[in-house]
């Protein structure tokens, strides 16, 4: 999508306060999807943000790790809202549970391990796309 001259997938919490009536105004009429981060906690929230947000963003450190995610991720679908998987700031090795749900979202943010310096847990990024060494035990 467009907005500016400049293109974008989606935008990520765009509102300081999401439940105030213009940001569902905004939501109504953006041509770009956007996704609640900090106004996404866990699966009881999702009712009340598909309203004012085209999709969620799931953190397995937010949601309580792989297996609530994999409940999120099902509920978000049946709403009809776009999902993306993120992550905190973690170690490769903290990364693959996220990577393992990749495949079933619609966007993926998934860059915080380039932040640590010297990350030896097997995960590297070629081109834009997450990758495991097959020489990594870990």
């Amino acid at each position: 999508k467009q907005a500016g001259g400049e293109s974008f997938e989606f935008i990520e919490e765009p509102f300081k306060n999401p439940f105030d009536p213009e940001a569902k105004k905004v939501a109504s009429v953006s041509a770009i999807p956007l996704i609640a981060d900090e106004s996404f906690q866990n699966e009881n929230d999702l009712p009340g943000l598909k309203e004012i947000f085209h999709g969620i963003n799931i953190k397995l450190d937010k949601c309580g790790g792989l297996t609530p995610a994999l409940g999120i991720l099902q509920k978000a679908k049946d709403l009809g809202l776009k999902t993306l998987i993120g992550c905190m700031s973690c170690s490769g090795i903290g990364l693959r549970p996220s990577i393992a749900l990749a495949g079933a979202c619609d966007f993926v943010d998934l860059d915080a391990v380039l932040l640590i310096r010297g990350d030896t847990h097997g995960v590297y990024y070629k081109e834009g796309v997450v990758n495991f060494d097959p020489n990594s035990a870990h």
